[in-house]
């Protein structure tokens, strides 16, 4: 009984056999390309068709890759959206409130009349007393809560323009950052080029 040799079991062509494919006139040779790998890491590429292909030193200096100015999201400003209008959602809400108090307000009137109809009062001044003293507290009512509403309006509004100058000073200085980072790499890549 003969016995294999491990070499004679292990194939010495490991690339995939592709058939090759036959037409009438012309015989064609498919060649088997790799996969694209779309996480694979690549130092330095880009992307893009128009992409110049990445520069490299000789040996210890970092891949450089141009930076492609119109889509480089440093050159690019991060400023927030349109706000809501304040003082518009305070205008809606004191109409709703004016509107859910409303029932209330005509309920008492209703209620003075039914009491001065009771004693015999309806075409005296105390029935328009009554009126009024109604009258006043609805309009005090209201005055309050538009006063209300529209302070919260005025401090949200100021609360926002702080917000906002945060954020933009925050983003300017980031920026600066991103813009002292690369500097301060460029200067360090080329004192290693220079070593």
């Amino acid at each position: 009984m003969a016995v294999a040799s491990v070499d004679s079991l292990v194939p010495t062509d490991l690339t995939p056999s592709v058939p090759k494919a036959k037409t009438a006139t012309t015989t064609t040779t498919q060649t088997a390309t790799p996969p694209h790998d779309p996480l694979a890491f690549t130092p330095g590429a880009t992307t893009g068709p128009n992409t110049p292909a990445p520069t490299a030193s000789a040996g210890l200096g970092p891949v450089v890759a141009p930076v492609d100015p119109a889509n480089d999201l440093r050159n690019q400003q991060i400023t927030p959206g349109s706000l809501l209008d304040r003082f518009q959602l305070a205008q809606q809400q004191f109409g709703t409130y004016a509107d859910a108090t409303n029932p209330a307000f005509q309920a008492s009137l209703r209620d003075a009349n039914r009491a001065a109809a009771a004693t015999g009062r309806l075409g005296s001044g105390m029935l328009r007393t009554s009126f009024g003293d109604l009258a006043n507290q609805r309009t005090q009512a209201l005055q309050n809560e538009r006063d209300s509403l529209f302070q919260n309006a005025l401090l949200g509004s100021v609360q926002d323009a702080q917000n906002n100058f945060s954020n933009y000073l925050a983003e300017q200085n980031y920026q600066t950052g991103a813009q002292n980072q690369a500097f301060n790499q460029g200067i360090a890549g080329a004192n290693l080029q220079d070593q």
